[in-house]
């Protein structure tokens, strides 16, 4: 189907949902009290209604579905000379503008906000493709060839090789399931059960909502578990894979292209994300279409390109905080080509307008949110911030200079991929995010990339890599490999840029032919990726180190939570470093009932809360907490006792007590 047939069949859909739904809030109204009904209804109602006559007008105009009979002379004049991208202009304007307006009514139903909001993204994007825009100097690239039919079939099996490798045995591979993913996963649950309405807000430690309605939507598809959270993740996470193709190919060429989406592929470091229920996943997809809409743009002037890279890159604010250095990248690639060849951004300044604009429709409701609430926007940052959270001014105190923390902070942060081991409860390889091989290749392309800085894809990549490494890395206190992960698809494609180089060196030193050369990147590939998913599945899973032990232990009494019948009551004896609030256990046991027993050592078993009536009792100590099994079986003598042993380091997990209750 034609790109402007899609748009067309959108634009109907939308004004149809928008009328259906408009029509289904009236009926709710009505059967609601007076003080609860409120005018949406109605403005959803006329907004399907206006869009639907534009998008007749439009037919009109073209000839199809019948004619424009019966209006007023001037109006159809200006129908006819009108091109209509403007009038789709204008109803996204109306639609935005109503997704501000209603997205914050108190006691109002956050769906119409949100169809509203998508509406106003596709008018945006339909009007671009219909608006008179002088197209800019073509670039000096040759451009890319079409896609042939083995690119198609080659790009389409290592998609789904790629999903199979993050979808494979997805709820045990990590073994733990972490207090993030949890936690995320009952904001997921809220929204599905419709808990919680408002997806232009902040949620659980400030992340946006809109990730938790795409949760609340694979919770409904895949199932309600946490193989049905992680699948979401698995999917993002292969999809990046063409995406990276995409972008690359029209910049170096299939090779490269293929062999960089191949390593992402098998990239364990991605394969890992891809499989957590956390939204971190989301920055490289929507990164890598960004930026190739973007470059796209920028070297064949394309007004509807830049509106696209600018409506991904609000959209993008909605997930994981890494995101935001994604508008840094492409504000600095511009400030970069301004300096090199000002009258080409000059002649794009309408282009890059459209870019600000779309920026500002991605971004939505949830701009006006952080503008009114400019501490949730903040609120990692003065957690993390090496500035923001006072650390640097300890520091200071402890005696150190400020040219040495800077020094220690620049060199972790830019040593992460190379030579400083990621330690951190999410990942924990204890080793760098490339292995010896990769980071020597990444390297090398990046010296390569460095060569050609004049280049704006060139600028991107380091801005990409290096952005990362500051913002994520030396401006933060820990160290840690979540923020990091929207860089995956620049390091891959680094290093792939140095195998070709490298099998090109060798055939121009030995005099090797094309196809020999080919030959050495494609065994490359091979062997890098072999390694990464022997290290991933082989080395590193077994470990069960994600999360730690906490983690692992959090993730087994969940499971056994779950198990449980109905009327049983735990006393969790985990406090202060295990609750059963925590996310794993409420995500994975949401029918448990229990109470945390006080951090404090329990001395008589007179502390012990009754159950309530007919509740069967179980006891969990954590090893810690063991002692206090003697206090307990004062009180019930005799029981089955069970201890969990660790499967992340030596030692007990966990010790369960289930007394034998008189009959």
């Amino acid at each position: 189907m034609h790109n402007a047939h899609i748009g067309r069949l959108v634009l109907v859909g939308l004004a149809l949902l928008a009328a259906w739904l408009g029509q289904g809030l009236l009926l709710a109204d009505a059967a609601a009290p007076a003080e609860a009904q409120s005018p949406f209804g109605a403005a959803l109602l006329a907004l399907g209604a206006v869009l639907f006559v534009g998008v007749s007008l439009w037919a009109w105009r073209d000839g199809q579905g019948g004619r424009a009979e019966g209006l007023p002379a001037r109006v159809q004049a200006l129908i006819d000379r009108m091109p209509p991208g403007y009038g789709l202009l204008a109803l996204s304007l109306v639609c935005a503008g109503a997704s501000f307006r209603i997205a914050f009514q108190p006691g109002v139903d956050g769906w119409p906000a949100l169809v509203t909001w998508l509406a106003g993204i596709a008018l945006f994007l339909a009007a671009t493709r219909h608006l008179p825009a002088s197209a800019a100097e073509a670039a000096d690239e040759v451009q890319a060839p079409p896609y042939a039919r083995w690119e198609r079939w080659a790009l389409a099996v290592l998609t789904l090789a790629a999903l199979l490798v993050r979808a494979w045995s997805l709820a045990e591979i990590p073994a733990n399931f972490g207090g993030d993913e949890g936690e995320m996963g009952v904001a997921a649950r809220n929204v599905l059960y419709g808990l919680e309405r408002r997806p232009f807000v902040t949620g659980w430690l400030s992340h946006p909502m809109l990730w938790f309605y795409l949760q609340a939507g694979a919770l409904l598809v895949f199932g309600d578990s946490v193989f049905g959270l992680r699948m979401l993740s698995a999917l993002l996470g292969a999809a990046a894979v063409p995406a990276l193709y995409v972008f690359a190919r029209p910049l170096y060429g299939r090779a490269v292209a293929l062999t960089a989406a191949g390593l992402l592929a098998a990239y364990h470091f991605h394969i890992h994300f891809s499989r957590l229920g956390a939204n971190n996943i989301t920055d490289p997809l929507l990164a890598l279409v960004a930026y190739a809409a973007f470059l796209r743009g920028y070297q064949r002037g394309s007004l509807p390109a830049f509106a696209l890279a600018g409506v991904l890159l609000g959209v993008s604010m909605h997930f994981y905080m890494g995101a935001r250095l994604a508008p840094l990248v492409v504000a600095g690639v511009l400030l970069h080509q301004l300096l090199l060849v000002p009258a080409r951004v000059w002649r794009l300044r309408w282009h890059v307008a459209t870019l600000v604009a779309g920026f500002v429709l991605g971004f939505g409701p949830l701009l006006l949110f952080f503008i009114n609430h400019p501490e949730d926007f903040t609120a990692r940052l003065a957690m993390v911030g090496v500035f923001q959270s006072g650390w640097f001014g300890q520091q200071l105190l402890a005696g150190r200079s400020p040219a040495a923390i800077l020094a220690e902070q620049a060199a972790r942060g830019f040593g992460a991929y190379t030579y400083f081991p990621d330690r951190s409860a999410w990942y924990d390889p204890k080793m760098p995010l490339l292995d010896h091989t990769s980071a020597t290749l990444f390297l090398l392309g990046m010296a390569l990339t460095a060569a050609r800085f004049r280049r704006p894809d060139s600028a991107l990549l380091l801005g990409w890599v290096a952005g990362a490494s500051v913002f994520g890395g030396m401006l933060i206190v820990n160290l840690e490999s979540p923020r990091f992960v929207t860089t995956a698809p620049a390091l891959c494609l680094l290093i792939a840029l140095a195998l070709h180089q490298i099998a090109a060196l060798l055939g121009w030193t030995l005099g090797t032919p094309q196809h020999a050369r080919a030959a050495i990147a494609a065994a490359g590939v091979v062997l890098l990726a072999a390694w990464n998913l022997n290290f991933y599945f082989r080395e590193y899973t077994p470990r069960a180190t994600y999360g730690w032990v906490t983690t692992e232990a959090a993730t087994a009494i969940g499971a056994y939570l779950r198990a449980q019948p109905a009327g049983t009551y735990a006393y969790m004896f985990g406090p202060p470093r295990l609750y059963l609030g925590n996310g794993t256990v409420r995500f994975m046991a949401p029918q448990a009932q229990g109470v945390d027993m006080p951090p404090e050592p329990i001395t008589s078993p007179d502390q012990l809360p009754l159950p309530p009536e007919g509740a069967r009792p179980v006891f969990i100590f954590l090893p810690e907490r063991l002692a206090e099994l003697e206090v307990v079986r004062r009180r019930y003598p005799e029981g089955r006792l069970e201890h969990r042993p660790a499967r992340g380091e030596p030692g007990t997990l966990f010790t369960i007590f289930e007394p034998a209750l008189k009959r």
